[in-house]
């Protein structure tokens, strides 16, 4: 499974990530920061990546766009640090692979984890 990350979240996203199997890239190195949320689920469909992000207006234009990918997955923790939400992180990536593969909007937040399968 590759991850996109986007700006939103630390680059050192791409380090921890990576030390448990998973490859991802930080938007940082993909686009300019200032794009638009349009263009990264554009690159995300075009590498075939889930998109990780804090973004909360991802899953509306998900809904919006009506389309079955890109896989998001939102954080909406309380800390968006990878070292202390990374663990969780990582278990919920090999769980739900699946149904990132298949097109899925992911939200996980402190105490729950909701699942949409796309489109929504």
């Amino acid at each position: 499974m590759k991850i996109l990350v986007d700006v939103n979240l630390t680059p050192r996203w791409v380090g921890f990530l990576g030390e448990h199997g998973l490859v991802a890239v930080h938007w940082s190195s993909l686009g300019a920061l200032n794009a638009k949320d349009e263009e990264l689920l554009e690159a995300a469909i075009r590498g075939e990546y889930v998109l990780l992000t804090h973004d909360q207006d991802m899953g509306t234009l998900l809904a919006l766009k009506q389309t079955t990918q890109p896989s998001v997955v939102l954080l909406r923790t309380s800390d968006l640090r990878p070292e202390v939400v990374g663990p969780k992180l990582v278990s919920i990536l090999n769980d739900l692979r699946e149904d990132l593969q298949a097109g899925a909007l992911v939200v996980v937040e402190d105490e729950r984890i909701r699942l949409r399968r796309l489109p929504i």
